[in-house]
């Protein structure tokens, strides 16, 4: 790519203000300001906006509103409602409770003006629990990140939200499939195989990594955690598993997440 003008597509619709204020403070230390940020805040987001409103950060600024949801924000819409309203080249995607280096935006433009794309990076995820131990995608982002494990070919498995990177026009011409509801993940696994099937080559930055913070207290456990709650939690995860073996033909988690699973050639819808 050339001339590259990245957009930051924020996807601030679930944790508390603290967290956001936390990974705002990370983003205007960047080392690279030349681009635009888009605010995507989940309804009714007034201590976002307040919040922005007293900031002069020196890169372009855009807030997107999402509408009300009946149960927790939808981070598929959003972040194709951040798409829609970005004026950048370069979508880089990400939410509101990360952490990142001040090289973070200057490292995603780097690989992207690398031939032979296009490319879709993630920086690795670090995350730590709130009783202080390793969490579990740590340990998910060491296997993925072994190449005797899982060659680069295999590596659209997981188009994690917490750090992504990607041409806009491809990014568009995927868009996020709002069929997924916001807690599972299947939402990140569809799209990065969409992008996989627009001959995406996926790199894998384990030097710039970004840290995600921890938390309890998201919109999605609090609904959780609502009376009904853990049947609800059974219920749509039966679902989604559902929508995704019926789009694709395959489990989306035995079909991407165990060992030994290989692409032959084009994966595609089955309809």
């Amino acid at each position: 790519m050339e001339n590259i003008y990245p957009s930051v597509i924020d996807v601030v619709v679930d944790a508390k203000l603290p967290y956001f204020v936390k990974s705002y403070e990370t983003l205007i230390a960047q080392t690279v300001q030349d681009f635009e940020l888009v605010l995507v805040v989940g309804y009714p987001g007034t201590e976002v906006r307040a919040f922005m409103a007293e900031q002069e950060p020196m890169f372009k600024l855009t807030i997107v509103q999402e509408p009300p949801r009946e149960k927790y924000p939808c981070r598929a819409s959003a972040n194709n409602l951040g798409m829609d309203a970005a004026s950048g080249n370069l979508y880089i995607g990400t939410q509101d409770d990360i952490l990142y280096p001040p090289n973070w935006v200057e490292s995603h433009i780097e690989h992207h003006k690398k031939p032979g794309g296009p490319y879709f990076v993630m920086s690795r995820v670090v995350g730590t629990l709130t009783n202080g131990t390793r969490a579990e995608e740590d340990e998910f982002w060491d296997r993925i990140s072994d190449p005797m494990r899982y060659p680069a070919v295999m590596r659209w498995q997981y188009g994690s939200g917490h750090s992504l990177s990607l041409p806009m026009d491809v990014a568009r011409a995927c868009r996020h499939d709002e069929r997924f509801n916001s807690r599972y993940g299947w939402e990140d696994i569809d799209y990065s195989l969409q992008c996989f099937n627009k001959g995406c080559k996926f790199i894998i930055d384990n030097d710039v990594a970004v840290k995600h913070q921890p938390h309890g207290d998201s919109a999605e456990e609090r609904w959780e955690q609502s009376p009904g709650g853990f049947w609800r939690w059974l219920t749509e995860r039966s679902i989604n598993r559902r929508k995704f073996y019926e789009k694709w033909g395959f489990e989306p988690e035995t079909g991407v997440l165990n060992d030994g699973f290989g692409l032959s050639g084009e994966l595609g819808p089955k309809d």
